[in-house]
């Protein structure tokens, strides 16, 4: 018994030599060459409208491409009193600007936050003398924030209504 387990262990040492050469025998070599396929790498636009702000789009690229224009990003972005102003790395505005459209050679990882200029909203207060239906006595205040309304005595040209006295303002004639 001892000797026909000693001849299956030679036999299985034999076969196990007999492979290990054939695989050295036959051995293939695989490569690929460094440019056969493209790195990819991703630009993450932010819109970086308000601080709870998660709305984002990307664009992959593997070579020098200009950006998504910005009215061109799906989902677009959009901040109420603002004005989109820009790219840039950081989301206060204190990092790398990107223009709108400009190339980039998409050699790394880039995430974009777009920056905000906030539209100046003015409003116009006319003031009318009213002496008559057709007096064009009148002045304005202009501002865009919010302003105490010119004192009646202080107007420019001055208002008069002989036989009145001035009572306040309404929106009607």
């Amino acid at each position: 018994m001892k000797n026909s387990m000693l001849r299956k262990m030679r036999f299985m040492s034999r076969l196990f030599t007999v492979m290990v050469i054939a695989a050295v025998a036959f051995s293939v070599s695989i490569s690929a060459s460094a440019n056969a396929f493209p790195v990819v790498h991703d630009v993450t636009f932010m819109e970086n409208a308000h601080s709870a702000d998660s709305m984002s789009t990307y664009q992959m690229g593997s070579g020098a491409t200009a950006l998504t224009l910005f009215a061109q990003l799906s989902p677009s972005f959009a901040n109420a009193g603002h004005s989109f102003n820009g790219w840039n790395t950081q989301p206060d505005g204190l990092g790398t600007s990107y223009t709108d459209g400009q190339t980039f050679a998409f050699d790394a990882e880039l995430t974009l936050y777009a920056q905000w200029t906030t539209i100046q909203t003015v409003h116009t207060v006319s003031f009318y003398e009213n002496s008559s239906s057709s007096d064009t006595v009148g002045t304005y205040l202009v501002d865009s924030i919010p302003t105490a309304l010119t004192l009646f005595a202080q107007l420019s040209p001055s208002f008069a209504n002989a036989g009145h006295s001035f009572n306040g303002w309404n929106t009607q004639p």
